[in-house]
Protein backbone atom coordinates (compact mmCIF):
# COMPACT_ATOMS: atom_id res chain seq x y z
CA UNK A 1 0.00 0.00 0.00
CA UNK A 2 1.15 3.50 -0.70
CA UNK A 3 -0.35 6.90 0.06
CA UNK A 4 1.07 10.24 -1.03
CA UNK A 5 2.31 12.52 1.73
CA UNK A 6 -0.08 15.25 2.91
CA UNK A 7 2.09 17.91 1.26
CA UNK A 8 1.02 16.53 -2.14
CA UNK A 9 -2.41 18.03 -1.55
CA UNK A 10 -1.24 21.42 -0.29
CA UNK A 11 1.21 22.25 -3.11
CA UNK A 12 -1.14 21.84 -6.09
CA UNK A 13 -1.94 24.42 -8.73
CA UNK A 14 -5.62 25.45 -8.61
CA UNK A 15 -5.96 24.62 -12.31
CA UNK A 16 -4.42 21.19 -11.89
CA UNK A 17 -7.37 18.78 -11.71
CA UNK A 18 -5.12 15.75 -11.16
CA UNK A 19 -3.87 17.18 -7.86
CA UNK A 20 -7.44 17.65 -6.67
CA UNK A 21 -8.10 13.95 -7.29
CA UNK A 22 -5.68 12.96 -4.52
CA UNK A 23 -8.26 11.95 -1.94
CA UNK A 24 -9.13 8.83 -0.10
CA UNK A 25 -12.41 7.31 -1.17
CA UNK A 26 -15.24 6.76 1.23
CA UNK A 27 -16.18 3.24 2.11
CA UNK A 28 -17.87 1.39 4.92
CA UNK A 29 -15.41 1.24 7.78
CA UNK A 30 -13.06 3.86 6.33
CA UNK A 31 -10.80 5.60 8.84
CA UNK A 32 -11.84 8.72 10.69
CA UNK A 33 -9.38 11.61 10.56
CA UNK A 34 -9.82 14.00 13.47
CA UNK A 35 -7.81 16.89 14.88
CA UNK A 36 -6.94 17.41 18.52
CA UNK A 37 -9.73 20.04 18.54
CA UNK A 38 -12.36 17.42 17.67
CA UNK A 39 -12.77 18.53 14.03
CA UNK A 40 -13.24 15.65 11.57
CA UNK A 41 -11.75 15.75 8.07
CA UNK A 42 -12.84 14.00 4.90
CA UNK A 43 -9.32 12.85 4.10
CA UNK A 44 -5.90 12.76 5.73
CA UNK A 45 -4.58 14.79 2.80
CA UNK A 46 -6.73 17.79 3.72
CA UNK A 47 -6.18 17.51 7.48
CA UNK A 48 -3.67 19.62 9.40
CA UNK A 49 -0.57 17.99 10.91
CA UNK A 50 -0.93 16.09 14.18
CA UNK A 51 -4.31 14.51 13.56
CA UNK A 52 -5.45 11.14 14.79
CA UNK A 53 -6.37 8.56 12.17
CA UNK A 54 -8.77 6.10 13.75
CA UNK A 55 -9.44 2.77 12.08
CA UNK A 56 -12.72 1.14 13.07
CA UNK A 57 -12.37 -2.55 13.81
CA UNK A 58 -15.05 -5.20 13.92
CA UNK A 59 -13.73 -7.01 16.99
CA UNK A 60 -16.28 -9.83 16.76
CA UNK A 61 -15.14 -10.57 13.21
CA UNK A 62 -11.47 -10.25 14.19
CA UNK A 63 -11.97 -12.69 17.08
CA UNK A 64 -13.78 -15.11 14.80
CA UNK A 65 -10.93 -14.93 12.27
CA UNK A 66 -8.34 -15.42 15.02
CA UNK A 67 -10.18 -18.50 16.31
CA UNK A 68 -10.38 -19.95 12.80
CA UNK A 69 -6.63 -19.53 12.36
CA UNK A 70 -5.55 -20.72 15.82
CA UNK A 71 -8.10 -23.41 16.53
CA UNK A 72 -9.33 -24.32 20.00
CA UNK A 73 -5.87 -24.31 21.58
CA UNK A 74 -6.00 -20.55 22.27
CA UNK A 75 -8.46 -18.51 24.30
CA UNK A 76 -9.63 -15.50 22.28
CA UNK A 77 -11.51 -12.84 24.25
CA UNK A 78 -12.79 -9.33 23.63
CA UNK A 79 -12.92 -6.75 26.41
CA UNK A 80 -13.99 -3.15 26.66
CA UNK A 81 -11.18 -1.15 28.25
CA UNK A 82 -13.02 -0.88 31.58
CA UNK A 83 -13.52 -4.67 31.80
CA UNK A 84 -9.93 -5.32 30.78
CA UNK A 85 -8.50 -2.91 33.34
CA UNK A 86 -10.69 -4.26 36.15
CA UNK A 87 -9.57 -7.82 35.38
CA UNK A 88 -5.89 -7.15 34.68
CA UNK A 89 -5.16 -3.61 35.92
CA UNK A 90 -5.11 -4.15 39.65
CA UNK A 91 -2.67 -1.76 41.30
CA UNK A 92 -2.35 0.39 38.17
CA UNK A 93 -5.97 1.47 38.52
CA UNK A 94 -5.40 2.48 42.13
CA UNK A 95 -2.30 4.49 41.18
CA UNK A 96 -4.37 6.64 38.79
CA UNK A 97 -7.34 7.23 41.14
CA UNK A 98 -8.01 10.80 42.20
CA UNK A 99 -7.82 11.64 45.90
CA UNK A 100 -11.21 13.33 46.12
CA UNK A 101 -13.63 11.24 44.10
CA UNK A 102 -11.75 8.05 43.32
CA UNK A 103 -11.95 8.78 39.58
CA UNK A 104 -9.56 6.69 37.44
CA UNK A 105 -9.20 7.46 33.74
CA UNK A 106 -8.17 3.85 33.13
CA UNK A 107 -11.67 2.64 33.96
CA UNK A 108 -13.79 5.76 33.40
CA UNK A 109 -12.50 6.94 30.02
CA UNK A 110 -12.19 5.38 26.57
CA UNK A 111 -15.48 3.49 26.76
CA UNK A 112 -15.39 2.92 23.02
CA UNK A 113 -11.98 1.22 23.16
CA UNK A 114 -11.93 -2.56 22.75
CA UNK A 115 -9.10 -4.99 23.41
CA UNK A 116 -8.59 -8.42 21.87
CA UNK A 117 -6.59 -10.90 23.94
CA UNK A 118 -5.23 -14.25 22.82
CA UNK A 119 -3.86 -16.60 25.48
CA UNK A 120 -3.00 -20.28 25.81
Amino acid sequence: DWLPPPSSFDDHDEGDNDAMQIRSGTAEGDPLVTSMDGVDYECYLSAPPYCDILFPTDFQRLAQFTRSCCGDELDVRIFKQREFMIEFGGDEIDKTRGFLGGYSPLVEEFGNCSILTVTR
